[in-house]
């Protein structure tokens, strides 16, 4: 399994290299990289059979061939275009979408559990430990299941002291998929903190103010 992570993870770098390579070109040359962009964007559609990281890996080999395809269903040259590096963005963006094609999947499973179990809220995300500070950042989601209100805690470096900064954030989603629909729903306004106990004691008023909306 490792030995496959790590070519998973060398092969997705290789997209990355290409997209940054061929990003300069909407400023030097607009023409070829509205076809790189079209190219490219017909690859991913042509991959949409590949419907997880395995497969997609699976088709790379075939990638020269798979954009030369792409191309000529659009009537346009490759003769001036980096056909590797085309590739490799065409691939990227399929990649993209698989990711969040997974990440909706992953949402909409955790909130279903939620109401399966009768709870009021579902923690969408949760990463870091709060007493680490900076090292390991905290952040939490937790989603409203009647309203769509969700809490954002999270622990930001303040731009002034470069100090663990706790902020507060409320923010609209969906509360049958877990999607956002408004970053500023006007709910409740940031709060911010230097302690951590006040912040999670805040939070805590926020999680009560919701509940009795």
């Amino acid at each position: 399994m490792k030995n496959t992570d790590e070519s998973g993870n060398a092969i997705r770098a290789l997209w990355r290299e290409s997209e940054r390579r061929l990003y300069p070109l909407a400023t030097t040359a607009p023409e070829r990289y509205e076809r790189v962009v079209r190219v490219a964007r017909r690859l991913a559609d042509d991959l949409s059979n590949a419907q997880n990281a395995k497969q997609l890996d699976a088709a790379w080999p075939e990638s020269r061939d798979l954009v030369e395809q792409a191309a000529t269903a659009l009537g346009l040259s490759l003769s001036d275009l980096p056909v590797d590096d085309l590739a490799g963005v065409g691939f990227a963006l399929r990649d993209a979408e698989l990711r969040a094609n997974a990440h909706q999947e992953e949402q909409r499973s955790i909130v279903e559990q939620a109401r399966a179990d009768g709870n009021t809220w579902a923690r969408l995300h949760e990463t870091g430990e709060l007493a680490s500070g900076l090292a390991s950042p905290y952040q939490t989601i937790d989603l409203h299941l009647s309203s769509g209100a969700a809490i954002v805690a999270a622990v930001e470096s303040d731009p002034m002291t470069g100090r663990p900064n706790h902020v507060l954030t409320v923010i609209l989603m969906n509360p049958e998929t877990g999607e956002p629909v408004d970053i500023d729903p006007g709910i409740a306004e940031v709060q911010e903190f230097s302690d951590p106990q006040k912040f999670l004691s805040a939070r805590d008023q926020l999680t009560s103010f919701i509940d009795s909306m």
